[in-house]
């Protein structure tokens, strides 16, 4: 029997396969087509279909850059990629795609387990008390700790290994000191239940696959269940023979090849808490990198799937961009700033100041100065609202100018002086039209 997950309603808006839903996130959560109850494999290639098509995967607008403090770095996929493979509305076919862009995604909780079991293993493989002590104090700061963190059993207490209370000492006698925190007289001998929790210095954001201008982001993949009949029967004396057909599930995957962007800031106020933030962001980045390079993300690591390796050179280029982008931000906002300070300015100004700055920003641009002294040369000729305005204008915006005219108008002879003749006829009209208008000049 056909098996679908919508509406007639929405079938008849979408098509019966949902061949007009361009949204993946509603293919693999809301929307399913399965023509028969034994095969969903037209399904998982009509969703990978969709994925190829223009616009229906893009680049989402990003914005780490602009938190203060916040670190990129490229990584790209080695092998295909499952990240919620459990979270689709058909068994083992979810993936973690954005919900409005459609490109692949990692999220940021998932990111920050794999840097954090690798930290853990440096304390572990760390071989004297003190040198575990100081290891955990860098992992607690960077990446946090819960109450149940100090408890037995925990992993803090793994790594520590049998000195776990010398360790946990030391370290959390360091801790408070790090952050000013007061250690009551009751938790003197166990220090550690006097931290409380902590987020950590570093937030870890979702990573995002580099899709711009790229195609088939998404593949077909299968996996075999070789003993169908073995799984099913409750017989206890069942054997798993090599004589049963292979029943094929498909699912699907994010292909190998992409970049992805993983983007790590200090949470806040850590930047504020600890001077040596910047550390904290490098060891939560080496721990990541590695991780993700030894360990893997996703599901099925352990089949080769969900494996990444740096990519320098992509870094490199995306930390110029980056850089391009911040400096455009600041002068975006360096621009904003003054725009709304002239017109908190503006605002202010009588209708004789507006009029005098509406004329000064008529002139051209490119030599100001030299237009407004062809306008004193004839400023006799020109009307007299004008020559009010020059004569204003001078005293406001052009002061240096004028004085400069002043200092030369007396070094000249007459207005015939070769060298300071021009400067004499101009100081000496403006001065008498000013006189005639009432307006006092420097």
């Amino acid at each position: 029997m056909p098996v679908t997950t919508s509406t007639n309603e929405i079938r008849g808006l979408l098509s019966d396969t949902y061949d007009r839903c361009d949204s993946l996130t509603l293919r693999l959560e809301k929307f399913v087509c399965i023509e028969s109850d034994s095969n969903k494999v037209a399904e998982i290639k009509r969703i990978c279909k969709c994925a190829a098509r223009k616009d229906v995967v893009r680049q989402p607008t990003a914005c780490f850059h602009r938190i203060p403090g916040a670190q990129e770095f490229v990584m790209q996929l080695q092998s295909r990629l499952l990240v919620n493979h459990s979270g689709g509305i058909l068994e083992n076919t979810g993936l973690c795609l954005h919900r409005f862009f459609g490109a692949p995604m990692i999220p940021g909780s998932s990111l920050k387990g794999i840097a954090r079991r690798v930290a853990l293993d440096k304390v572990r493989q760390a071989k004297t008390a003190s040198e575990k002590s100081s290891a955990l104090h860098q992992v607690a700061l960077a990446f946090g700790w819960a109450d149940n963190d100090w408890q037995k059993k925990s992993d803090f207490q793994i790594v520590a290994g049998d000195d776990w209370q010398a360790v946990w000492q030391n370290c959390a006698s360091s801790l408070l000191m790090k952050l000013n925190l007061p250690l009551p007289k009751k938790y003197e001998e166990t220090p550690w239940k006097a931290l409380g929790s902590s987020c950590g210095a570093v937030a870890f954001l979702p990573a995002v696959a580099e899709c711009s201008g790229e195609s088939n982001i998404l593949e077909a993949d299968l996996v075999n269940c070789h003993h169908p009949e073995y799984y099913q029967s409750t017989d206890a004396r069942r054997s798993a023979l090599d004589t049963e057909n292979p029943i094929p599930n498909f699912f699907p995957a994010v292909r190998a090849g992409l970049d992805f962007v993983f983007t790590l800031a200090p949470t806040p106020g850590a930047a504020v808490r600890l001077q040596d933030i910047a550390s904290h962001l490098k060891f939560a980045q080496d721990c990541l990198s590695c991780g993700l390079s030894e360990h893997g993300a996703g599901a099925k690591t352990n089949a080769g799937y969900g494996w990444f390796e740096e990519n320098k050179a992509a870094t490199d280029k995306l930390n110029e961009k980056r850089e391009e982008e911040r400096k455009k931000a600041e002068e975006e906002a360096a621009r904003a700033k003054k725009k709304k300070e002239e017109a908190e300015i503006l605002a202010k100004m009588t209708p004789e100041q507006r009029a005098v700055k509406d004329y000064v920003d008529a002139l051209p641009a490119n030599d100001r100065e030299g237009n407004l002294k062809g306008k004193m040369a004839g400023i006799d000729q020109l009307p007299e609202e004008e020559q009010r305005i020059i004569c204003r204008a001078i005293k406001w915006h052009f002061k240096e100018m004028w004085n400069k005219d002043c200092l030369e108008a007396g070094k000249a002879k007459g207005p015939d002086d070769r060298k300071f003749g021009k400067a004499y006829k101009r100081v000496e009209k403006v001065r008498q039209v000013a006189e005639k208008l009432g307006e006092v000049m420097p």
